[in-house]
């Protein structure tokens, strides 16, 4: 019975140390999203010369819509989701920079204000 009480309390302390914190989503209005042409304009942290690709998602009028772009300057579909993306709806972008000889992933989340 000690070995199972144990075993349980081991189990259940590493799922509980697993979770990961969530990260602070921060609020942007639709009328600065239309101004959005450049990835920087977005993400701050990111150079021209670092980048390498990106994926944004979000909901337009109730569907969820995905896109991708691999230039700094952001492409037509990425700019109709900024451009049209519903008002309480969340935009995840996904980003891909080179540090140095390494690539690594960059996520962002914003919530669309009216």
């Amino acid at each position: 019975m000690k070995n199972y009480l144990v075993l349980f309390l081991l189990f259940i302390s590493a799922f509980s140390f697993a979770q990961s914190k969530s990260k602070e989503v921060t609020s942007i209005k639709k009328s600065k999203l239309s101004e959005v042409k450049l990835l920087g304009d977005l993400v701050a942290d990111i150079s021209k010369e670092k980048f390498v690709a990106m994926e944004i998602t979000a909901k337009v009028g109730g569907t969820l819509k995905v896109a991708e772009c691999k230039s700094f300057e952001l492409n037509e579909n990425v700019l109709n989701i900024l451009k049209n993306a519903d008002a309480g709806a969340k935009i995840y972008l996904d980003v891909k920079v080179i540090d140095g000889q390494k690539t690594k992933a960059i996520s962002t989340a914003f919530l669309v204000k009216e």
